[in-house]
């Protein structure tokens, strides 16, 4: 169970090598504009950039993140933001590649499941993880933005 206690309270959501990614205006086809707001997240999370992350998330008060430990239930965006610097706390580094997705939509709220790569290091070293997630996302003026996300490791 090495790999399990190396996550266990932190959902890690995480990118490889991509530079800053705008987060995808309303125009853009929907797979595109879905897709590119988690690719952004991703990226922000991979360079432990907090406000890149946070702007991926819609600015109203509801929005919500499941993590993989016991007891991470994020209400709200200041809670998010400090799980965030919670979980970067607690490892060295941490990628995380979208092997799989499928997007769906319904005027303007889109969701995403993802099959995820993760690649993170940590006290006990780096280990390669196959992960789950799954998003929410509302479209608003400026664009899509996140409104609640689930990570998590299959058991």
């Amino acid at each position: 169970m090495k790999k399990r206690t190396l996550l266990q309270g932190a959902w890690l959501v995480a990118a490889g090598l991509m530079v800053r990614v705008p987060v995808a205006e309303a125009a853009a086809p929907r797979s595109d504009a879905a897709v590119g707001v988690i690719k952004a997240f991703f990226a922000a999370y991979s360079r432990r950039d907090v406000e890149g992350c946070m702007a991926c998330f819609d600015s109203g008060s509801d929005v919500f993140a499941y993590g993989s430990g016991p007891g991470e239930k994020r209400s709200g965006r200041e809670a998010i933001r400090q799980q965030l610097l919670a979980d970067w706390a607690q490892t060295k580094a941490a990628r995380l590649a979208d092997t799989w997705h499928d997007v769906q939509r319904d005027a303007a709220i889109s969701w995403i499941a993802s099959d995820v790569a993760v690649h993170v290091v940590g006290a006990d070293g780096a280990q390669d993880l196959e992960a789950r997630a799954t998003f929410v996302l509302r479209q608003r003026a400026g664009g899509w933005r996140i409104v609640q996300m689930h990570f998590s490791l299959p058991v």
